[in-house]
Parts: C-alpha cells; structure tokens; sequence
C-alpha cells in the first residue's frame, strides 16, 4: 500500500498505525484517475518499450546459468514508479542524513505500509527471514525494494492492492464498475472534473465484453495489475 495512503503515526510505531480512511481513498482514486489520463498516451511507448524489454529477457536468460535460482530472478523486478517512490520517501524518512541504512524495525515498519499490509509483525519478520539472517540489523534502500518487490510481484501483493482498487469503486458489489460508479466516485474525493467522455473512453478501452461494465479483470488490467 502507497505511503500517501497511511496515517503519519504509522511510521512511528508500526504496532498502533491506522489507516486514515479519507486520505486512503482520496489517494487511490487520484492513482486510478492519474492512469487513466495518461493511459492514452502511453499505448504506443508501452509496446515499443515491451518488444524492447521483451528481446532483453530473452538475452538475460541465454546469458543466465540454467541452475540459477529463481529467488535471484524475483528480486530483479521493478514496482510501479509511483510505489517505488514512496518505497524510497519511507527509507529516507528513517535515514534523513542519508547514510543508506536503516535498522530492522524501521525495516518491518516499512513492509507493514507496502505489500505486507494485512500480516502481523511476527508474520513480517518470517518474511525478511526468508532472505536475510535474524542477526542481520541494518538495511540498506536496494534490499528494502528487493523484500517489497518480490512480495509485490510474487507473494500476492500487486493482487491484493488491485482487490482492494476494485472493491473502492464497486462500492455495491455487483462484482462490475460502470460510467457512473467511477463518475460518483471521483466526484467525492477529486477537487477536478473529469469529464464523462474521458471516462467512457477509459471504460470502452478496457471492455472486453463491450457491455459497458468493467468486471475486476477488465478493470485492473487497464490499471497495470494484471
């Protein structure tokens, strides 16, 4: 989960943070509305960009030992920009004077925000045991986005957050989003007016039954979860 979304006192005491409902909300569907604004623009990059990094796999694997562990590959996967900028504003929070390293609690706070919301702390230091000793006591920013990363991508995280988008806007559970859910939406927590032609396009893009209904798959593959 973004840092935007998290109430300040979080990143004090992980054990008695709280979610702040409003700024929760508020703050997802400006992601939502932000993607969908620039989603247009980005059709024509993103495949280039996918061939590209498509053909530089392809390279990497030949390269690659066929016995290399799969863990290395997981930690190599990038997180949404806009999460991995809040990764980085939570580390240097705990490390202002920029000395590149945090310690393990400040570690298990930082987890407890991103990808790792819904465990305990127990539950979260099983986790960084995985890959690191319990002896280990300080972190530095590539080893925080490696745990958040793999988790994100591999251990449920990236799902449970587009759950979590989707049930936002279906507020009825109806198990399906349409113009005016979005439209209702946006209206309560942006201070813009997206118009409704912008977001018919968006829905239009996005439905694959042409119903006009976006189910979660329609909707969270054009958000970039699926």
């Amino acid at each position: 989960m973004y840092l935007d979304y998290i109430n300040a006192n979080s990143f004090q005491n992980f054990d008695i943070y709280s979610i702040n409902q409003k700024i929760h909300l508020t703050n997802t569907t400006k992601i939502v509305q932000q993607k969908m604004s620039t989603n247009n623009n980005q059709t024509n990059a993103n495949s280039n960009s996918n061939q590209a990094r498509l053909q530089d796999k392809k390279r990497t694997q030949a390269a690659q030992p066929r016995n290399q562990p799969r863990r290395q590959e997981q930690k190599n996967q990038k997180l949404p920009d806009e999460m991995e900028k809040e990764v980085k504003d939570a580390f240097y929070f705990y490390d202002p004077d920029k000395l590149g390293q945090i310690n393990r609690t400040q570690l298990r706070s930082i987890l407890g925000n991103f990808a790792f919301t819904s465990m305990n702390v127990k539950e979260i230091e099983e986790e960084i045991r995985k890959d690191y000793p319990s002896n280990k006591t300080s972190f530095s920013l590539e080893e925080v986005l490696s745990i958040i990363s793999k988790k994100w991508f591999f251990g449920g995280g990236r799902e449970q957050e587009a759950n979590e988008i989707f049930k936002l806007f279906d507020r009825k559970g109806k198990n399906g989003v349409n113009l005016q859910d979005i439209k209702s939406l946006f209206g309560q927590y942006l201070d813009i007016v997206i118009s409704d032609s912008d977001i018919i396009e968006f829905i239009q893009e996005a439905d694959t039954d042409h119903d006009g209904i976006l189910d979660k798959n329609d909707f969270c593959s054009k958000l970039g979860y699926i």
